[in-house]
């Protein structure tokens, strides 16, 4: 093998175990959960510079993955308002093995200095297998732990991507993007629908992006990037309840605009800073499903069958999608202390609407944190962090339930400390 060519062979293992009882579910579909799964995997890469101006990559990456999840119901023990226990009962919701097998061979092209571009072509193929074992003999299904039969299931997807960097001179850089890109819906989706019917024949998530941009050096010291990017979704997966049921499908179209803002440089020899800043606007292009309602608000006749409606957001934002990001940060290195590292950092949250009704908002939250770092040497060092300095009171997802006016906060951290040492061998 020429010194223009490179052969590179990853293979890698990974293994996981999670517990947990969700707490979101405590209220209405208590249950404790355990989800195991281990990975073996090979990812390979060939490399050719076949000439000063041409780049050849292709590769294939290969992942087998055997997973097993265990759901059991569980009685919860309330004391006043504060859940203070739980009893296990037995009743399994699912229980179900499942293999996952992903082959992804792609290639990639790269055209170099041809009148200041450089062109990038770029070519994967996907394809995503299933083969899921329901474990439980003899249970019923109920109305809300659907449980599909043993069965495998398959997707396959190519996408392209193209792009091109134009050199306008030694400083800036114009540059485009278009990408093509394949979601399969995971395991849980398929297989632990709950109340929706028919989870198994969830298709995948496309998207569909293109990117233009602009970034290069100013003010001899200053990095700064500015793009603006459009994304549109098809087949996007999301959730929603229907009467007292939560059902997922997929929601016809999504579409995705933003514009990205980054700049980082020295304010002196001692200060670093750096701002990046996203506004974006993402709305339903196409979301509707048929509704059945259980309220007399929506014209039902008690005793009586339910009201059948056909919902529609075609237009609205997306629900749980902020508005804007930043982030600021502000880097002190003290030339007299040079083993001393401090960094002030701003996160800043913008509003966003809390379901897709667009009826109630969550007004964002702005945090400030500290950290502070000491290297005593090379090996030894000393990490300090102040986390929510100003101790706000904020939610890191706020949402609430079509038809519930109650809005559901899961709280973020209040002020907290960290100190930890590090030694490196």
């Amino acid at each position: 093998m020429s010194t223009d060519e490179l052969l590179t062979l990853t293979p890698y293992f990974r293994h996981n175990q999670m517990k947990m009882m969700p707490s979101w579910m405590v209220t209405y579909d208590p249950n404790i959960r355990d989800y195991k799964f281990h990975s073996y995997g090979m990812m390979s890469k060939y490399r050719n510079q076949i000439s000063e101006n041409l780049l050849f990559i292709t590769g294939v990456d290969l992942e087998t993955t055997p997973s097993s999840y265990l759901e059991e119901k569980i009685d919860v023990v309330k004391e006043n308002d504060i859940y203070v226990s739980y009893q296990t009962t037995g009743k399994k919701h699912y229980d179900f093995d499942a293999i996952q097998k992903i082959i992804s061979p792609y290639l990639h092209l790269e055209l170099e200095n041809i009148e200041q571009w450089i062109f990038s072509l770029g070519l994967r193929y996907d394809y995503y297998q299933v083969d899921y074992t329901d474990n439980i003999v003899g249970y019923p299904v109920d109305s809300k732990h659907h449980r599909p039969g043993s069965q495998s299931v398959d997707f396959d997807n190519f996408s392209p991507k193209l792009g091109a960097v134009y050199q306008i001179n030694d400083e800036h850089n114009f540059y485009m993007n278009y990408r093509h890109a394949f979601v399969a819906p995971s395991v849980g989706r398929l297989f632990r629908p709950g109340s929706s019917l028919d989870s198994e024949n969830l298709q995948p998530v496309i998207g569909k992006s293109y990117e233009l941009g602009l970034r290069g050096n100013i003010f001899s010291s200053w990095k700064y990037e500015l793009a603006i990017y459009e994304l549109s979704k098809t087949d996007d997966i999301v959730t929603y309840i229907d009467g007292n049921d939560r059902k997922i499908t997929n929601a016809g179209e999504t579409n995705h605009q933003g514009i990205e803002i980054g700049l980082q440089g020295e304010i002196a020899d001692f200060l670093f800073a750096s701002f990046a800043w996203t506004k974006t606007n993402q709305e339903y292009e196409e979301f509707g499903y048929l509704y059945q309602c259980f309220s007399p608000a929506c014209g039902r006749v008690i005793p009586g069958p339910p009201i059948i409606e056909n919902r529609n957001f075609a237009g609205n934002k997306i629900g749980k999608a902020p508005e804007s990001l930043a982030n600021i940060s502000i880097n002190y290195y003290p030339s007299a202390i040079p083993e001393l590292k401090t960094e002030l950092e701003m996160s800043h949250v913008g509003e966003y609407f809390t379901d897709e009704t667009n009826t109630q908002k969550y007004s964002g939250h702005d945090l400030f944190n500290l950290r502070i770092n000491y290297e005593f040497s090379e090996r030894m060092k000393l990490n300090f962090r102040v986390m929510n300095l100003t101790d706000k009171t904020h939610s890191t997802y706020t949402s609430n339930q079509v038809n519930d006016q109650d809005i559901s906060y899961r709280p973020g951290l209040p002020r907290s400390y960290y100190l930890s040492l590090g030694y490196s061998l």
